[in-house]
């Protein structure tokens, strides 16, 4: 689910500069939003109007953009070649490139491409850079920035990425992807229709569509979890928060859990490992965790304690069987 405004500000961005940079955590739809806007104007990748590519850390240059000589001698097109030559085929046709990820590696691989961008209209490459390859100077020797082709890049700002340098930011809009809105459940449509669903969304629907009353007892425990992660700044993304309902779901069917458990769990198995993996989690998202669910003065109370005396009278309401969510209340006080 997007709202209209992030729909709206990614069109106007695109029309007014063909490069928009999509920024947020993982999980927030940032890859597929792109998707779906090309897919909507008939631009997908198998008519070649879009092409995904993930950016590895071990670029260094430009070549893994524009293209390289092989050990003969030829030369072989990266993928803006081909997609420049795809725009040159069909220009009256909007053709999409999505950079995903461009803070794995330092910006010197989108030197060239930044050129373009911002308005050169000389060919990318030089004689020279097609070596002996006549054949393929012929092709792609006079490709420049066409004015059907748009750049979507997305930057994730999460541990082990690289600063995107100033002169890249500034080359167009940065729009940053809102928290998941959890009280959201996608509609998957009717089985009996002609929708091509993902096969994850088939089973949460052929799950979930006899069970309301546990779905909305999940919704509701599912967006308090939210509103805690997000005044810590760390939010559950949209896979997180679908793989949470389908494991909850999926529970309800079978009756394994109830849905407190589905969420102690949920802690267990999705949260803290996202946590552990960022290293501005500190000791007060694992106190706010370890109380959820617990009555709005107890919890205050708690809070409001050193980290010495909370985790003594933590062990103790653990010990009771007083905590809602003891599963990850373990972890949680072991980690504290």
């Amino acid at each position: 689910y997007y709202p209209a405004e992030l729909i709206k500000s990614q069109y106007l961005s695109l029309t007014s500069k063909p490069f928009v940079m999509i920024k947020g955590r993982v999980g927030r739809g940032k890859t597929s939003i792109p998707r779906l806007f090309a897919e909507a104007i008939c631009a997908n990748s198998e008519n070649g109007r879009f092409k995904r590519l993930l950016v590895a850390k071990n670029w260094q240059d430009d070549s893994h953009l524009m293209g390289h000589l092989d050990s003969r001698g030829h030369f072989i097109p990266g993928p803006v070649m081909l997609m420049l030559k795809a725009a040159k085929e069909y220009p009256d046709k909007p053709h999409f490139l999505l950079l995903d990820e461009i803070d794995q590696s330092p910006a010197d691989y989108l030197r060239l491409l930044l050129e373009g961008i911002n308005g050169s209209k000389e060919p990318f490459l030089k004689r020279e850079d097609f070596g002996a390859d006549i054949t393929a100077y012929r092709e792609y020797g006079s490709l420049f920035f066409p004015d059907n082709l748009y750049i979507i890049a997305t930057i994730n700002a999460g541990p082990g990425s690289f600063p995107v340098p100033a002169r890249v930011v500034d080359s167009g809009n940065v729009i940053t992807m809102p928290e998941v809105e959890i009280g959201v459940f996608p509609d998957y449509g009717s089985p009996t229709g002609d929708s091509d669903w993902e096969n994850s969304a088939f089973k949460i629907h052929s799950q979930a569509k006899g069970l309301p009353e546990i779905l909305e007892r999940l919704m509701a425990l599912l967006n308090g979890l939210q509103q805690l992660l997000s005044a810590h700044d760390c939010p559950i993304g949209y896979r997180g928060k679908n793989e949470i309902l389908a494991f909850g779901s999926n529970s309800g069917a079978e009756g394994l859990f109830n849905e407190q458990e589905v969420i102690d769990l949920a802690i267990l198995q999705r949260i803290l490992p996202a946590l552990e993996g960022d290293e501005k989690t500190d000791a007060e998202v694992f106190t706010a965790l370890a109380c959820f669910g617990l009555d709005e003065g107890i919890r205050e109370k708690y809070l409001n304690q050193s980290v010495t005396r909370f985790i003594s009278r933590y062990e103790a309401l653990l010990k009771a069987a007083a905590i809602p969510c003891p599963r990850s209340g373990r972890v949680l006080l072991k980690r504290l």
